[in-house]
């Protein structure tokens, strides 16, 4: 079987499929249907997260760290998290398990940033540290007076 898959005929019938996005708001909330379905889902959706990307089915998900917790176990989760791919938000990045940001001091990674803020894993990332900023986050009025202080 892994012999088809990684054969040129198999990439080339894979360059005429159309990729497909999956957004997930709640990955928590996510994690807890696919595996409390009553149609038991949960092992399909195992190997669809694992070898989605192989298909182009990609999954896009968003999780407060302090609901890790409520996933850590779960096959599916293990499988999404373990990527290591994505956009960490808030910074103190020093706190997410699942993405790595060894291009930055310690004290950079400790540090809080405004909303509209992302940074990315080193992954992602050559010698430079990569931040993201989003133009139409929302941000507090306390926030954008302390911005305005400065």
């Amino acid at each position: 079987l892994e012999e088809v898959f990684e054969s040129d005929e198999y990439r080339e019938k894979m360059q005429d499929l159309v990729p497909v996005y999956i957004f997930i708001a709640s990955i928590p909330w996510f994690i807890k249907v696919i595996y409390k379905d009553a149609r038991n889902m949960s092992g399909f959706m195992e190997t669809l997260i694992k070898r989605g990307e192989g298909h182009k089915i990609s999954f896009v998900g968003v999780m407060d760290l302090s609901e890790r917790a409520s996933v850590a176990g779960h096959e599916a989760f293990n499988a999404f998290s373990g990527y290591g791919r994505g956009m960490h938000l808030g910074g103190n990045s020093m706190q997410n398990p699942y993405m790595s940001f060894g291009y930055m001091s310690h004290m950079e990674q400790a540090q809080n940033l405004p909303a509209g803020i992302g940074l990315l894993p080193e992954l992602d990332v050559s010698d430079d540290k990569a931040r993201i900023i989003i133009p139409l986050a929302k941000r507090s009025k306390k926030s954008a007076k302390a911005e305005g202080e400065q």
